[in-house]
This record gives C-alpha cells, sequence and structure tokens, in this order.
C-alpha cells in the first residue's frame, strides 16, 4: 500500500482524498418500474414498502427513492374526521361555504354587525391539561417529562353561548336533570331575543343574521316557527361541519385549553368562572374570532378544487397506464374466418372502387368511359354534353380461404 501510494504521488498527485466518480449507474430506475409500483399504490394505498420491493423483485431502497423522489409520495396516518360524508353531503358543504362566503366578502362590515352565532358545550369540573400544555424546559440530552393519562370529571355543565363580533351576548346553563329540546331553545331565543334590544340597539332596525348547526333542537318545526317569529334571517350551516362554526374552531377549544388544570366542587363555582373567563377577553378578541371564518369557508371551497384535481390526474394516469399496456399487447393473428372476412371485405371494397370510375362529371370536358369484356379500355371524348353509361351488374365472387 505504501508502494502503491509512493508511485501516485510521484506521478502528479497531491491529495489523499478519493477522486470523484460517477458512481454506479441506476439500472432498476425506469419509467417502467416507476408506472409498475404506481399501479401497486394505486391499488392499494396501504401497501408496505417491503411488500412493493418483493413484488417488483428489487431492493427496499429502491422502492423507497422511487415513492419518494419520482413519484413525490408519502405515507401518512389517517387523521379522525366528526363523520365520512357523502357525495350529496360533500357538495351540499361547498355549496353552503360558497353562499356564507359570498355574503360575507359582499360587506365585510355589515355582515360583523348583524352575526349573531350559538353553540353548546360541556364544562367538566375538571379538564386535564393537554400535551401541549405541559410542556416543560429541559436539559441538553434530558428526557422527555411524563404525565399520567387523565380523564375529564364526570360532574359537568351544559353552557349554550350566544355571541358575536363585540363579545358575548347570553350564556345559559342547563339545570342538572333537564335536556335541551326544541321548547327549551325556543325560550333561551326569547331571552336572546330581550338581550339584544339591551346590548344590541343597533339591531333595532336591522334583522340579524342568525347562525347555529342542524342540531335537532335547532333544526325542529317549533324553532323554525320561533326564527320565522323574531324575522332572523338564518346563515345556513353545512352537515357535519363543526369546522365552519365559530364557536367550534375558535371560542370552546380556547376556553378548554383555559380550563386545563382547574378543579371545581359545584356548578356555582363553573358558571361564576366561566363568565369572568369570557368578561375579561376584550372584543378584538371576538372581532377576530368570527373574522377567521371566511378562511375556514375559503378552505373549504379550495379543497374542493384539490379533489377534483387528484381524481383528474388518477384518471390521466390510468388512461395512460391502458394505453402503454394496449401497445406493449401483441396482436392476436386471425383465423381462417377472420381471414376470410377480411379478404371478402376488401374485395368489396376494391370492386366499389373500380365501379366508381364508370361514372363521369365534366364541366368543359366529358369523360366517358365504357367497358369492355376485359375492363381494360378507355375512351375519351371532349363535347360540350355529359353522358353516363350504366354500370354493368358484376358477376359475384367468392373468396376462398387462404
Amino acid at each position: 500500500m505504501i508502494h502503491k501510494w509512493f508511485t501516485d504521488f510521484r506521478c502528479g498527485r497531491t491529495s489523499t482524498n478519493d477522486a470523484p466518480r460517477s458512481g454506479r449507474p441506476v439500472e432498476v430506475t425506469t419509467p417502467e418500474m416507476v408506472d409498475k409500483i404506481h399501479d401497486l399504490v394505486m391499488e392499494d394505498r396501504r401497501v408496505k414498502v417491503r411488500e412493493i420491493a418483493e413484488n417488483v423483485n428489487i431492493s427496499y431502497e429502491r422502492v423507497f427513492n422511487i415513492l419518494h423522489e419520482h413519484l413525490h409520495m408519502k405515507k401518512l396516518s389517517a387523521r379522525w374526521v366528526p363523520r365520512l360524508l357523502t357525495v350529496d353531503q360533500k357538495r351540499t358543504r361547498v355549496k353552503v361555504s360558497q353562499h356564507n362566503l359570498e355574503l360575507f366578502q359582499r360587506n365585510p362590515d355589515e355582515f360583523l354587525r348583524r352575526f349573531i352565532t350559538v353553540d353548546e358545550t360541556w364544562i367538566h369540573f375538571y379538564t386535564p391539561e393537554t400535551k401541549e400544555q405541559f410542556k416543560q424546559w429541559v436539559e441538553a440530552g434530558g428526557s422527555a417529562p411524563k404525565k399520567a393519562k387523565a380523564v375529564p370529571s364526570a360532574g359537568k355543565v351544559m353552557a349554550t353561548v350566544f355571541w358575536d363580533a363585540r363579545g358575548i351576548i347570553l350564556i345559559d346553563f342547563l339545570e342538572k336533570g333537564k335536556t335541551i329540546n326544541a321548547q327549551y331553545y325556543s325560550s333561551l331565543l326569547d331571552q336572546l331575543n330581550e338581550e339584544i334590544k339591551t346590548k344590541r340597539p343597533h339591531l333595532a332596525k336591522k334583522k340579524v343574521l342568525f347562525h347555529h348547526d342542524n342540531a335537532p333542537a335547532h333544526s325542529a318545526a317549533i324553532t323554525t316557527a320561533k326564527l320565522v317569529e323574531l324575522r332572523y334571517e338564518i346563515l345556513p350551516h353545512p352537515p357535519y361541519s363543526p369546522d365552519t362554526a365559530p364557536s367550534d374552531f375558535f371560542l370552546f377549544p380556547n376556553m378548554k385549553k383555559w380550563l386545563g388544570g382547574k378543579r371545581f366542587g359545584t356548578n356555582s363555582e363553573v358558571i361564576s368562572e366561566t363568565k369572568a373567563y369570557f368578561d375579561n377577553l376584550p372584543q378584538a378578541y371576538y372581532t377576530d374570532g368570527i373574522k377567521k371564518l371566511e378562511h375556514r369557508l375559503t378552505k373549504c371551497i379550495n379543497l374542493k378544487d384539490l379533489t377534483h384535481y387528484k381524481k383528474k390526474y388518477l384518471h390521466q394516469h390510468q388512461h395512460r397506464h391502458r394505453h402503454h399496456t394496449n401497445t406493449n399487447t401483441p396482436t392476436p393473428a386471425p383465423t381462417p374466418h377472420q381471414h376470410q372476412h377480411q379478404h371478402q371485405h376488401q374485395h368489396q371494397h376494391q370492386h366499389q372502387h373500380h365501379t366508381n370510375t364508370y361514372t363521369s362529371t365534366s364541366t368543359n370536358t366529358n369523360t366517358s368511359t365504357k367497358p369492355t369484356p376485359n375492363n381494360t379500355n378507355t375512351n375519351t371524348n371532349t363535347n360540350t354534353s355529359t353522358s353516363t353509361t350504366p354500370t354493368p351488374t358484376p358477376t359475384p365472387t367468392t373468396a376462398k380461404p387462404h
């Protein structure tokens, strides 16, 4: 080895580092292999990299490289959603979001003045802290802190919160042993109407733009009749869409974070602490929460366009794959019966083309063709008139099979 290095440096080498090399050529990463792996993933999106490698008979590393570098794919865990929507529900969700977004963007200031929303939530006597709230500073190389898993307490109070861009209008805490039904909810709407006269006098000459979800108590006939009586304009809500309800995506999650780790002994403690929490929030906090609705509606509409693009891309890939398969599939040899049929078709086509030569048309120069017994002689006459010789009926010919 020393002799080798001595010889290299005597010949002009000046560095001990290896010279750059092109490396081994990538032999298995071909367009056909990329398409094959893509088809396997499209057939089963849960397929594992090891299973793909065994199926196509290449290394694990090459499959991983093709998936990430060539197909630009990654494997994600499923995300929990409140409900899997049907096609009709998704279409309704997009249409309602477009309608609400158009109403918001037409006059944002007027929308914020008239908009009032409501929703219900449970407030537990004890709400555990989230993992994010339990973050702690540790030294370099230190282990992550541990926390025993806890569940919310059995004691709880149902709170119904009516609010708008200026703050809380009405909070109702359900008494123990009662349930929220259409009659109870209608009575809350009467209380809301009285509170609006006191706390929101600017709505005396304007229609309230009222928003609530599609809970049974909200969509019952009694509730609908009460809303008509109060002359509220209803802002529609998409089915099973808490992500477009300001209370669900803004007001209540932040309140639950504030409640994390707190313990209450009685209903009165829960009520007093909850009211104090909302009273200490500035008006800008509620305004920002309502304004976030525009982003949520836009996101819902854009998600529909993205889904359409994915379906279009998948359709194009399947079409390209079928075309690629058809071009690589050898055409089977015709059977004697098919060959005879093709020969008859060609013979009829040739006879039809040959018959068309018997008809002549001229403007100043007329060409008249008269068939001879052998159909070989052609006479051309230059006249100002037009003459046509009847076409003889050909004798049918039967093709012999080859």
